[in-house]
């Protein structure tokens, strides 16, 4: 059995990834959670009462010293990412990650070194793979079904950054210093990702940020342009919503698919098709039912030392597309050539022409 350390214990810990290591057969029959750490005493004893036989710690320096899990599982804001990375991989650890991995691709590039030096796994929290709505959407893409993708119209409408954990920094979304950025960090790293997967990497990319909100000290909306060999793709994502909506719409050659929150309707050769989920994609934002199937895919990687670094690279290009899109906003929205930071070919999705 695999054990495993959680460096944070706040909402995404306990509303996300708890549920589902304590729900998922497979996981309670592999993963055993010895230990746990967080800075914040209220976090930690909330966790503790779900975890009555881990170890408790204030701090992950002292678990590490102390400890000696398979794995850490770090649920911690993007700013810590980083050090705990490293302080894991240095004590021997694999890594399990929230996302984004990195929001500065400098920090990315150090970690998917180190990973390499120290033949760890490192794998992102990139669940979103892992929505039915997306998987759905994906697959009648990849089918084939409306031909070569040539447009893409990606929305997410929020009332306001997630909270946080009320006994330490609810707002630490809004806050760059903690967050590394605002809403572009917070649901544009899934974006990002989910694009990759049908376009493949873009020639180029724009931005333009705002900031809408009052106490809002990050962008709070965001608008980005990715240009493809065969088609464009347009993210608008924004806080500043008077509802919550989550919307993808995809056109090609033969026909679209759009994906309405709560339903995918495939229109195609002149017939209409629509697949329904019991909930929309931007109903909640914990999401655990989603990091079942992420955390079993990652604990075999473990099993079966499975090295790969496809996720652990998709992380990396989605720090480079945070840090090419900020540069951008800096430029007033100006066009920016895309660079494969890893300098190798991502696959070639249905777009990709």
């Amino acid at each position: 059995m695999l054990t495993v350390a959680l460096l944070g214990t706040g909402n995404i810990a306990r509303d996300g990834h708890l549920p589902a290591y304590l729900s998922s057969p497979v996981l309670r029959q592999r993963v055993r959670i010895v230990a746990l750490a967080d800075p914040c005493p209220a976090n930690r004893a909330a966790a503790a009462a779900l975890l009555p036989d881990a170890r408790v710690y204030a701090d992950a320096e002292t678990l590490l010293a102390a400890e000696t899990p398979d794995f850490v599982d770090i649920c911690a804001p993007p700013y810590a990412h980083r050090p705990l990375i490293e302080l894991a991989l240095y004590a021997g650890c694999h890594v399990l990650c929230e996302k984004p991995l990195a929001t500065d691709l400098a920090d990315a590039l150090a970690i998917r070194a180190l990973a390499e030096r120290t033949g760890a796994i490192v794998f992102p929290c990139h669940q979103y793979h892992y929505a039915p709505q997306w998987q759905a959407t994906r697959d009648a893409i990849l089918s084939g079904a409306i031909g070569t993708v040539l447009a893409a119209a990606l929305t997410v409408q929020r009332c306001g950054a997630n909270r946080g954990a009320p006994a330490w920094r609810p707002a630490w979304r809004t806050e760059p210093e903690l967050a590394g950025g605002g809403i572009l960090v917070d649901h544009g790293t899934h974006l990002f990702y989910q694009l990759s997967a049908i376009f493949g990497p873009p020639l180029a990319l724009s931005c333009r940020t705002e900031r809408r909100l009052p106490d809002v000290r990050a962008e709070d909306t965001a608008t980005v342009y990715l240009r493809y060999p065969r088609g464009l793709a347009r993210l608008y994502l924004t806080w500043a919503a008077s509802h919550r909506a989550t919307m993808h719409r995809y056109a090609g050659t033969r026909g679209v698919v759009a994906c309405l929150d709560n339903r995918i309707v495939i229109t195609a050769g002149g017939e209409e098709r629509t697949i329904s989920f019991a909930e929309g994609l931007s109903t909640g934002s914990a999401h655990s039912a989603w990091f079942g199937p992420l955390l079993e895919a990652f604990v075999e990687r473990i099993a079966t030392n499975d090295r790969r670094r496809d996720l652990l690279d998709e992380a990396v290009r989605v720090a480079a597309f945070l840090t090419r899109a900020y540069e951008s906003a800096a430029r007033g929205g100006r066009a920016l050539r895309w660079r494969d930071p890893l300098a190798l070919p991502l696959h070639a999705g249905a777009a990709a022409g």
